[in-house]
Order: C-alpha cells, then structure tokens, then sequence
C-alpha cells in the first residue's frame, strides 16, 4: 500500500461510496479532513470519522463559490500546514431523467458536485502549486457519464471529464497531478452497494495510489476502476477505430456524409456481434 505518512487529505463529500477511499487514506497515514455539506454526507462523515479516530476530522463547511473554497483550503493549511491531496465528490447516479429534471433541482445539483469539484480543484491547486511537494488531484467520477438515465448526472459528470483533463493541463509546468477516477457501473459503489462477497473492493487502493508519490508521472489520466477491475482509458471519448474516418476533399451534402456514417454503425454492430 501507498505510504501517505504526513500527508494532509481533503474529501470532499462523505456519502457512502467514499468511504474505501477515505479509510485507505487512513490506513496509508494520512490524515483526512471530509468536507460535508448534504445531510446524508454530515451523517455519514461523523460516523466514519468516530470510527477511525483522530485521523479524520469532518467539517461542514459548504462550497457553493470560489470564495468558500478559498476559504477551506486556507483554514486546512492553518491548522494542518498544507493541502497534499484533494478527492473531489462524485455525482449521485439517482438524479432524474430529462423531461422529468426541474430547474430549482438543476441548480442545486450543479451546485453541489460541479461548482464544488471546480472550486475546491482550483483552490486546492493553487495552493500545492506553491508548496515544495505538489500535490495531487483525484476527480472522482462515473463511467456511466454517456449512458447514465439522469440527466443532471450525466451533465456534471461530463463536465468533471473535462474538468480533471483541462486542470492537468494547465498545471503540467508545477508540481501537480490531477487525474480522473471514473467508477465502474458494475462495480461495488453504484448506490453504495457493497462489492460480491470474494471481489477485491480497488477503489480506496487506487484512490491511495493516485493520491501519494509512488504515482509520481501520472498525470492527466483517466482510470478505470469497477470492482476488482482497474485500468487506463486512453481518452474518454477516444474513437474506437482510428482507420474507421473519412476526410473529404471536397463538398459534401447530407446524403454523402449519412451514407458513410451509416457504413460505419453497421460496421460496429458486426463487430460487436464477433
């Protein structure tokens, strides 16, 4: 396991699908404090953090702005002398579908798993760019992001996509990592149900990994985890064929370009049939 010895984490959100990620932390050396802003994520904190002691403190502080997480970050690093680790929330897969999403609840979802991850990511950053370790980022997502049923989940976790791929590149030239952890559908954490008895539960080992020095030079990444299943995705939206394009060298109307779109979808379903 990781050595995290010394290290000052923050999770942000502690509903039950964190809690391997926090208790490896743990059990690494780190120590963790949970940001929890929801009334499941409260209860949920405090229990965890009674459970493992003194290495975990729990502070109910919201993060609706830029300002608010400033502010977190500042009095961790007071009180602690630095912020080596940031694990941002992940989305609840139980939002509603399109037709059935209100603006009032849109809103309060964005707020809570996007504004957070990005204003927690650049204040977290920002900070560890300045301190002689670094520091890194896990943006903890779903990999259910293009086939989840709610739409609200399925936007925020587009959007953390993007997020842990565009922060890691901005902050290639420091001493910050930020990699994204997408987990799996079928594995342990959809609705906090626990992994099949005998499965080996990868997503606080991963999370422990990505968080400490053994993964210094990964950065910009996007691991799978599901269950016992760990690895890499080259890129989230990567083709799944790079010879199956075309470049046309001239104008095309609509019927050129559905006729080969169309060859290429028939193509994927014999292959998928193989």
């Amino acid at each position: 396991m990781s050595s995290l010895n010394g290290t000052q984490a923050l999770v942000a959100g502690g509903a039950v699908r964190n809690l391997p990620a926090i208790r490896a932390l743990v059990d690494a050396g780190a120590r963790v404090v949970i940001q929890a802003q929801t009334p499941e994520e409260t209860k949920t904190a405090h229990q965890v953090a009674a459970d493992l002691g003194s290495q975990v403190q729990v502070t109910t502080r919201p993060v609706a702005t830029f300002a608010d997480a400033e502010e977190l970050v500042a009095a961790i690093v007071e009180e602690h002398g630095s912020v080596d680790a940031l694990v941002t929330p992940v989305a609840p897969d139980d939002a509603p579908s399109l037709v059935d999403l209100d603006e009032e609840s849109w809103t309060d979802y964005k707020s809570a798993y996007v504004t957070r991850a990005v204003a927690l990511t650049r204040a977290a950053s920002a900070v560890m760019a300045g301190q002689a370790t670094g520091g890194r980022v896990v943006v903890l997502n779903s990999a259910s992001t293009f086939v989840a049923p709610g739409a609200a989940q399925s936007a925020a976790n587009a959007a953390l996509l993007s997020l842990s791929s565009a922060a890691s590149a901005g902050l290639r030239d420091t001493s910050v990592r930020v990699n994204g952890l997408l987990l799996g559908v079928p594995g342990a954490y959809q609705g906090g149900v626990p992994a099949p008895t005998g499965e080996v539960d990868m997503f606080g080992p991963t999370v422990a990994w990505l968080a400490g020095e053994e993964s210094e030079g990964v950065n910009g990444k996007f691991v799978y985890v599901g269950g016992s299943d760990v690895g890499f995705y080259s890129m989230p939206m990567v083709m799944e064929n790079a010879n199956v394009q075309v470049r046309f060298d001239g104008e095309a109307d609509s019927a050129t370009v559905g006729q080969f779109l169309n060859n290429l979808v028939d193509i994927g379903k014999v292959q998928r049939q193989a």
